[in-house]
């Protein structure tokens, strides 16, 4: 388990779980696009700005890295819709 704790590590993985189905959606279903997606996520995430693994939970680049993740997972939500998480043109 992360550093960060149970709570933060479940929004994580919902926020992840949004944006994955969201970039799968959006590539036309591609499932390699999506698989290289996650591979650079975890990449930046995990090895370039190891952030939460490495800081308590208090530590405030954790917390803007979690507010913002949930500020972009809304703000795709709301362009998208979350029937299906495709902008649909008019």
């Amino acid at each position: 388990m992360q550093t960060a704790g149970l709570v933060p590590s479940i929004a994580q993985t919902m926020v992840f779980s949004v944006w994955f189905a969201w970039f799968y959606f959006n590539t036309g279903g591609s499932v390699l696009a999506t698989a290289i997606f996650h591979s650079f996520n975890a990449l930046t995430l995990f090895a370039i700005f190891p952030v939460a693994y490495i800081y308590s939970p208090g530590y405030i680049p954790v917390i803007y890295l979690y507010v913002s993740a949930a500020i972009i997972t809304a703000a795709m939500l709301i362009y998208s819709g979350t029937k299906t998480m495709v902008r649909q043109v008019e």
